[in-house]
């Protein structure tokens, strides 16, 4: 078992499940991820994925949010991310995909120059 990475599921309640993922999301545990996410995607109306734990992230933990989201989507169900850490933002700013997932995204001021994106942000009217 890859200790790497671990994937704690909430109750399943009125059709929706609550899931963390706690460590790496890269090439080494992807197939893991897929794996246990999917079961519970399937099992439900709408996923919560709470991302605050993930301290590692590559192009292949990318690809398999943006498989889980069109999964989603594809089948009727709602899939939302939520409290991306540092990790997971830097990989979704990298690929421009703020937009694509559609989530709330919260970054404390004083970290927001560390991002290209200006999701949520107030922008200055130009004279």
């Amino acid at each position: 078992m890859d200790d790497r990475v671990k994937i704690k599921a909430g109750r399943k309640k009125n059709n929706h499940i609550a899931v963390s993922i706690q460590g790496e999301a890269g090439i080494y545990t992807v197939k893991r991820l897929h794996g246990e996410l999917s079961k519970h995607l399937k099992a439900v109306q709408s996923m919560e994925i709470d991302l605050s734990g993930v301290s590692e992230m590559d192009t292949a933990g990318f690809q398999l949010l943006v498989a889980l989201k069109r999964e989603a989507a594809g089948n009727g169900k709602s899939l939302s991310l939520v409290g991306h850490s540092a990790a997971v933002l830097r990989v979704l700013d990298l690929y421009g995909a703020i937009g694509f997932f559609g989530d709330r995204i919260r970054v404390p001021a004083s970290q927001r120059d560390n991002y290209a994106f200006r999701y949520g942000l107030k922008t200055r009217k130009r004279a």
